[in-house]
Formats: structure tokens, C-alpha cells, sequence
């Protein structure tokens, strides 16, 4: 069976880190030079225009005929929020808020595809979590309190990935209890990504969690990210394990 690369990654709103400067174009190139068959990407932005031709460029210049983009924020000039792109159709999306504070407008968008035949569903969810502890956790209960829902049973393949400002590690545990839950990373190698900041990476904020699905290679993505968002982005490759 294929392996499926995934890529998660946090925009920064579509900038450098170093400027602000707009770099769409810039990380359109180089995640389409990775080959990634779904993207979860976190504070994609449209701005001081049309986000929907902002966007539809952004998923030509990627060269993945399917997408979702679920709107967290918008003022007059800008709007920004999660996006899923993938080279399997995605079936069906949904955008749940899990906004706490004005100051941080989150998200959850939801998808699902048949990547490997139409007897096996891959449901996918994609988030970007507050930084204060106490918010993350209610939406974590939020985020758990949906999967439960969407999914039709307890052994079906699904993949949770953004950006979870996970400081103390207490969601970690959370999805591992609750859920089953395991980052991709933590089963490749024992220990979370470090992702943040981009130029010289400490922190390991950004997470792809799997269930049901067997984990081939996990990788933190520097060559051609490092001068772009003040992220890098996770890449795992997986494949199905058991029956959907």
C-alpha cells in the first residue's frame, strides 16, 4: 500500500518571519518541492483583496486539485484561518470555532478522504490551539468532543496536525488519554518535533497526531523554510493499519 506524506505547517499569515513581507509564492514552491499528498496548514491568510483568488493561486502554485479553507478571523483588510490541500478528493469539510479570546480567533477544520479505496475513510482534522493553558485545554474537549462525533467508530484511521502551543506538553497527554492519540514523531522517535522558531528551532509546538495508521518516517522540513514563516513545517509519511 502507497505510503501518504503529510505536511503541517504554520504560515505566519503567509510572511517572513524577518520582514512581514507577503511570501506566499515563496512557500507555495517549496512545499510543492516536498511532494506532499495532504497539507494542513495553519494562519493561511487572504488579504487587501479577494482572499478567494489569493487562494485559488496559492492552490495552483501548490498543484493539488483539492482544498478547504475554514475563515477563523476578518477585519476590512485581511481574513486568515486553516486550510486543508490534498491530492485525494476530499469528500466533505466542516469549520468549527474555538474561539475563547478577541485576541486569538481558532479554529478546527474538518475533512475526510479515500486515499487508498473507497472501503477505508481517512478522516482529517486540522487546528491551531490558544497559547494560555486554561483556553487550550476547553478547546481541546471541544476538538476530542468532535472527532468523537464525526468519526463512526473507535478504530477509524484519523490524523489531528497544527499547531497546538503545547508548552507544558499537557495536550500531549490529554489526546493520548482521551483518545488513544500519539504524535507521529513521539512513535518514530520517541520524542516531539521541535519546530519553533524557525531559525533556530527550541520548541515543539507543532504536532501531527495519527490513529490507525502506521507511522513510515517522520521529519522536521529546514532546506528552503528556514527564512520563510517562523515555523518549519512536520513531515510524516504513514500507511493503513487495519481495516477502517
Amino acid at each position: 500500500m502507497r505510503p501518504l506524506r503529510l505536511i503541517s505547517y504554520n504560515m505566519f499569515k503567509g510572511r517572513l518571519w524577518w520582514s512581514g513581507r507577503s511570501a506566499l509564492a515563496e512557500m507555495a514552491t517549496a512545499l510543492r518541492t516536498q511532494a506532499p499528498d495532504i497539507l494542513f496548514l495553519q494562519e493561511f491568510r487572504g488579504s487587501y483583496g479577494d482572499s478567494r483568488a489569493i487562494h485559488a493561486e496559492f492552490q495552483s502554485a501548490l498543484g493539488m486539485p483539492h482544498g478547504y479553507y475554514g475563515k477563523n478571523f476578518t477585519s476590512e483588510r485581511s481574513d486568515h484561518g486553516n486550510a486543508i490541500y490534498a491530492n485525494p478528493e476530499l469528500l466533505e469539510s466542516g469549520n468549527m470555532d474555538l474561539t475563547l479570546s478577541k485576541r486569538e480567533r481558532r479554529g478546527l477544520l474538518t475533512a475526510r478522504c479515500q486515499p487508498w479505496g473507497k472501503e477505508k475513510t481517512l478522516y482529517l482534522f486540522c487546528t491551531h490551539l490558544d497559547l494560555g493553558e486554561k483556553n487550550r485545554l476547553r478547546q481541546l474537549d471541544k476538538v476530542c468532543t468532535e472527532i468523537e462525533r464525526i468519526l463512526p467508530g473507535p478504530d477509524s484511521p484519523f490524523i489531528l496536525a497544527g499547531d497546538f502551543n503545547d508548552w507544558k506538553h499537557t495536550a500531549d497527554q490529554y489526546l493520548l488519554d482521551r483518545l488513544d492519540l500519539r504524535d507521529a514523531f513521539r512513535k518514530q522517535s520517541g520524542a516531539l518535533a521541535r519546530s519553533f522558531p524557525s531559525f533556530y528551532p527550541l520548541l515543539d509546538l507543532d504536532r501531527v497526531y495519527v490513529h490507525g495508521l502506521e507511522v513510515r518516517s517522520a521529519n522536521v522540513l529546514a532546506d528552503n523554510f528556514r527564512m520563510l514563516s517562523d515555523h518549519l513545517p512536520l513531515s510524516v509519511e504513514v500507511v493503513s493499519a487495519g481495516k477502517n
